[in-house]
């Protein structure tokens, strides 16, 4: 990758692997990383005996096509468990995943996890230094363990490439240390001098026509899994339906604004909504499927009839409307990242809970 060249992987999506070790004691990382036209997702585990101790760390970033962070996840196994989750605008704002605003954080684009390699890549390639150049930039700084975010001022200073490899000056400027970084052309990194070494890597396109097919058919069944499990009130299938953090979205229905929530918290508000109910009875249909290697999004068509026996006769509510769901593979099976209910319209006892009392 030359100074002003910006990769993307294709026009088409792309799935690499990537395999680091630490330099200094034992452990491995293990990442993940797609691209595509419309930007990155990456999904890495690190483990590592550390002189503090061993740190299991799994972490998901994704971000636009000009390599700006909108997303992140950490997560330590622990004892104890420690987990944060932040969004991002790509303009410097930051919110955690509750969308509660941190003002600590503004003007951070970047995102710099202490324990692995590969968030040097996200300055890296969105700064795109010509040689000899170099630029200040602030990043939001996730300690390992602890998973503590501050602010921190980083320098990158592009240095002269090395027999086919890119070098970067990495400075730390609040605390003064310092790393010249080699990464092979698309800016990451393959050795980290004290800390990190690449051991293996790995490419592949697009999966065929077959593999496309059976993958959807996972994204259908776990969506249906999701409504089936709802009418049974088996909240537990309900909760394996979700992935660890979910975009929530019922403003068509409730108002309000989306959240970000773990799904303990959506089967409770579930339970909760459904428990004054005979029956509920979902009916989807009409899927459009798109899925990106381990990443997917689908729509499908939908009614949710709710129903109670009640005082005046009037035993039952209709909703009508839409579902837009995003996907990740997690563990070999499909888990609902995003879900937004689109309301078209209701019909029957609106006051169905309350009808008789």
């Amino acid at each position: 990758m030359s100074g002003g060249e910006r990769t993307n992987g294709g026009h088409g999506a792309a799935l690499r692997t990537y395999v680091w070790e630490p330099a200094a004691d034992k452990g491995i990382e293990h990442l993940v990383l797609r691209l595509g036209p419309g930007g990155f997702e990456a999904e890495g585990l690190v483990v590592r005996l550390a002189a503090s101790g061993p740190v299991r760390l799994r972490y998901r970033l994704s971000g636009d096509a000009h390599w700006r962070t909108r997303r992140v996840e950490a997560e330590i196994a622990g004892p104890p468990r420690r987990r944060v989750a932040l969004v991002a605008d790509g303009e410097g704002c930051w919110l955690t995943g509750r969308r509660r605003q941190l003002p600590a954080l503004a003007g951070c684009i970047d995102v710099d996890i202490a324990a692995t390699p590969f968030t040097n890549t996200l300055s890296i390639r969105r700064l795109l230094l010509r040689t000899n150049a170099s630029a200040e930039v602030l990043v939001a700084c996730i300690r390992v363990p602890d998973l503590e975010v501050l602010a921190v001022p980083q320098r990158y200073t592009r240095l002269a490439d090395d027999d086919g490899f890119l070098r970067y000056r990495y400075e730390n400027v609040s605390s003064g240390f310092t790393a010249d970084l080699t990464t092979d052309g698309e800016g990451v990194v393959v050795e980290y001098p004290g800390q990190w070494r690449q051991i293996g890597r790995g490419e592949r396109a697009m999966t065929n026509a077959r593999d496309t097919l059976i993958e959807k058919d996972g994204i259908v069944e776990c969506i249906t899994r999701l409504f089936v499990g709802t009418d049974a009130r088996d909240w537990e299938s309900v909760r394996a339906c979700f992935a660890d953090t979910v975009h929530f979205d019922m403003t068509s229905l409730a108002g309000g604004q989306p959240a970000e929530l773990a799904p303990a918290d959506i089967v409770q508000g579930w339970e909760k909504g459904l428990r004054p109910l005979a029956a509920v009875h979902h009916q989807a249909g009409n899927y459009l499927v798109d899925v990106r290697d381990r990443t997917a999004t689908a729509t499908c068509y939908a009614t949710a009839t709710h129903y109670r026996p009640t005082a005046s006769g009037r035993n039952v509510r209709t909703f009508v409307g839409t579902y837009d769901f995003s996907l990740a593979k997690q563990g070999g099976r499909w888990r609902i990242t995003g879900f937004r209910f689109n309301l078209k319209y209701m019909d029957g006892n609106r006051d169905l809970e309350s009808d008789g009392e």
